[in-house]
């Protein structure tokens, strides 16, 4: 209710017949509000859903992929070459999410090496740390595998 309304009702001089007028003012109003309101869900309702905002500069996932996985690498010299291009293709498409040629994008490669001879050669370059480069991988594992 407006506050003029609300002043009428509370004001010992006034007539009850003026307080039932603005008390019925009061409702009106009130009433006016309810069916707006009403007719705001309604369109809400029958709107088309609109499209989730795009995230904000700073928190973005780590687990955004364009296309899918190059997946492990499982120690087959036939089937490198094509794993090798896959994956660095993926780190590309992923670069918002792991900065190239970071420790980061290291950790990607050598988390996927598998099998006889790629499996501990990854697990040695993993614990050298941050010390262990992404030139150093480049150059190791096209001379490895």
């Amino acid at each position: 209710m407006s506050q003029a309304v609300l002043d009428t009702l509370d004001n010992p001089d006034v007539q009850w017949e003026q307080k039932i007028a603005a008390a019925r003012q009061g409702l009106a109003e009130q009433s006016r509000t309810i069916n707006n309101l009403i007719r705001r869900i309604a369109a809400l309702e029958n709107a088309p859903a609109a499209a989730a905002p795009a995230p904000s500069g700073g928190g973005y996932s780590k687990k955004i992929e364009v296309f899918n996985d190059p997946g492990e690498y499982d120690g087959s010299k036939a089937k490198f070459e094509e794993w090798w291009a896959k994956m660095r293709a993926w780190l590309k498409l992923n670069e918002h999410a792991i900065a190239p040629e970071s420790h980061e994008a290291v950790l990607a490669v050598l988390s996927r090496l598998k099998g006889a001879k790629a499996g501990p050669f990854a697990q040695t370059c993993i614990t050298k740390g941050t010390a262990y480069t992404w030139a150093e991988l480049v150059s190791d594992i096209k001379g490895l595998l």
